[in-house]
């Protein structure tokens, strides 16, 4: 977290480039310089998105790939965002050109104009948009016209909020059925590493693997329906090395 938003509202305020400033500055336009609301805008969920999605723009396999490809359909997924706590779903549809993001029931075409170190440029149905993304592994610090938003991507099984702190157990975000499954009882698996695909409102949702370990247990089949909540797999986690503890 940082205060980059703070200082940059303090450095374009009408008072601040008059040079009308004193020792009440801050107390005194408070309510312009800390914003008491922080609803994230659709042009920030749409950088963090395409952020999440460019990495997987190549791969092994075609699970990794976000180039529409799915038996001549256009693939859909969900990508899931926490931000101060509340959650935030984005429909994405790939297309063969570009995207179509689904926000609060708005639909948005998108397309990719620049992907450079962590800068990136997209049109937002027609309107440019550009920003900054910073991402460590799930969180994302993006930085969008002089407003910062630091958003976390949720994953099923990877995160406190619904199994606690290294529980290992990657549960079904909602209900649906087990099309793929990549791993078997016993299998080492790395951290990210596709475990299974899970259909579940029409779209098809990539299960991964929170970090490195060995899965202990696998509670369904291919073609098997599952549950809200139902476990899937659980993973023990690799001891890490000390300079992992140290990082």
């Amino acid at each position: 977290k940082t205060n980059l938003e703070f200082l940059y509202n303090i450095c374009n305020h009408a008072s601040f480039r008059v040079a009308d400033i004193n020792t009440g500055f801050i107390e005194k336009y408070k309510s312009d310089l800390i914003r008491s609301t922080n609803k994230v805008s659709v042009e920030i969920l749409a950088l963090a998105t395409m952020a999440e999605l460019m990495p997987h723009i190549s791969g092994d396999d075609i699970w990794d790939m976000s180039d529409g490809w799915l038996l001549n359909l256009n693939l859909q997924a969900m990508v899931t965002f926490l931000d101060h706590g509340k959650k935030t779903d984005v429909f994405v549809t790939y297309l063969a050109s570009g995207f179509k993001l689904g926000i609060d029931g708005q639909e948005y075409k998108v397309d990719l104009l620049e992907n450079e170190n962590f800068d990136l440029s997209l049109l937002l149905n027609g309107t440019k948009v550009k920003g900054k993304v910073i991402r460590q592994n799930n969180d994302f610090s993006v930085f969008y016209e002089g407003a910062v938003a630091h958003l976390h991507h949720f994953i099923p099984g990877a995160d406190k909020e619904q199994n606690g702190a290294g529980s290992g157990s990657i549960k079904t975000p909602m209900p649906g059925k087990i099309t793929r499954l990549f791993v078997k009882q016993g299998d080492e698996v790395q951290k990210g590493q596709t475990l299974m695909i899970l259909e579940a409102m029409k779209m098809e949702h990539i299960i991964k693997s929170p970090y490195a370990g060995n899965v202990t247990t696998m509670s369904f089949k291919e073609g098997m329906q599952v549950e809200d909540g139902q476990t899937l797999i659980k993973i023990e986690e690799a001891e890490k090395t000390s300079s992992e503890r140290d990082a």
